[in-house]
């Protein structure tokens, strides 16, 4: 009883692991993910390939102006998420897109930037973008 105990509780840590990994990514449906950055307010382009990335199904990219209040600048919000038709095609691209996201970011001074692999998709941008398309 005991063994079976500890095995259902690691199976338990481990599922919780997953979700909680997989709940910080954009959604896996880009019309989805759409749809959830235009009702936070972001002006969003959906296009159907990027070129130079084979096996790339859509791009969905949105940025939001967020006003800075007092003495604080304004701060650009955005997020850029590549869907790509198969994993292996988002892991073989996962090199390459480092470097593109780089330079897209270069005149970028955020400190929540990030990039990330996630099943068939790469997503990269601010926490609050990323966030805004869950």
């Amino acid at each position: 009883m005991k063994k079976f105990t500890k095995i259902l509780a690691l199976a338990l840590v481990a599922i919780m692991s997953l979700v909680v990994f997989v709940a910080c990514a954009p959604n896996a449906d880009p019309v989805k993910a759409e749809a959830a950055l235009k009702e936070n307010g972001y002006k969003v382009i959906n296009l159907p390939v990027l070129l130079g990335f084979k096996d790339v199904d859509c791009v969905v990219t949105g940025s939001l102006l967020v006003e800075g209040e007092g003495d604080e600048e304004d701060k650009l919000e955005h997020v850029t998420i590549v869907y790509f038709e198969t994993e292996e095609a988002a892991e073989a691209a996962w090199e390459k897109m480092q470097d593109y996201a780089a330079e897209e970011d270069e005149d970028s001074k955020d400190s929540d930037w990030t990039i990330k692999l996630s099943g068939a998709m790469i997503y990269y941008g601010t926490s609050a973008a990323i966030k805004a398309a869950r």
